[in-house]
């Protein structure tokens, strides 16, 4: 069965109530032809297809397939706090391997919001955590804030905040290409913490609040049909 919120307004619980879920504070985000089945279940499905849609679903001219996830009920959590991300997912499909990644929605830096972003595909030397093979398909992932760099959505270029963050590795104009120092972060925006926001960012479902920690599997430009059973998802240890 598969349940869907809606992609505008406030955070509404899949199915109504969540009476039964096993987990009633996940949300199905996704936009144009992707999907959640059982967002609320214990292994929930991100779903993509090859559909092409009209603009209009994402913040920007996104037209492709991306099913997002949504892990709510939780309160703000100060950045010096964060500890690790993990999840862990079958894919089903038998295609080439098609990682989701993580976004985390952040307050308190140079702009009101910006999106994290942990990424199992990111380029070497990022450093943005480690890809573990459990098996065909099988795969886990764990960021470690105390070791592992992020990712960070349009920094103000030339790849900077302000006030400056070093860049600890990569490098170019592209924020795909970066990934930032946590500790370093943390010391140039000693308040920043994880929040449920609307960040506007391209890529992102229209004017729709997400959780402070989201999966998403595709993308903007996406229309390739995937399906990824999330077996855990856990922040700083717990079940998120």
């Amino acid at each position: 069965m598969s349940r869907r919120s809606g992609v505008s307004g406030a955070l509404t619980a899949p199915g109504g109530g969540g009476g039964g879920l096993a987990f009633p504070q996940r949300y199905d985000l996704s936009v144009n032809g992707a999907h959640i089945d059982d967002a609320g279940s214990s292994y929930p499905v991100l779903v993509t297809q090859t559909t092409v849609s009209a603009v209009g679903a994402y913040n920007g001219a996104g037209v492709g397939n991306k099913a997002i996830i949504g892990f709510g009920g939780h309160p703000p959590l100060p950045v010096p706090a964060l500890v690790s991300v993990e999840w862990e997912w079958q894919q089903l499909d038998g295609g080439a391997p098609f990682m989701p990644y993580a976004n985390l929605v952040v307050s308190g830096l140079d702009v009101p919001l910006r999106i994290f972003a942990i990424d199992p595909a990111a380029p070497a030397p990022l450093n943005v955590g480690t890809l573990t093979v459990l098996g065909p398909g099988h795969f886990s992932f764990l960021h470690d804030a105390r070791t592992n760099f992020v990712q960070v959505v349009q920094p103000n270029l030339p790849n900077t905040f302000s006030p400056p963050v070093p860049v600890a590795a990569g490098a170019g104009v592209d924020w795909h290409n970066l990934s930032f120092d946590w500790a370093a972060i943390v010391l140039a925006f000693p308040g920043a913490q994880l929040v449920d926001g609307s960040t506007l960012d391209g890529g992102m479902p229209k004017t729709t609040v997400t959780p402070q920690l989201i999966i998403c599997s595709g993308d903007a430009t996406n229309v390739r049909a995937r399906s990824h059973r999330l077996l855990s998802v856990k922040l700083n240890g717990a079940d998120a």
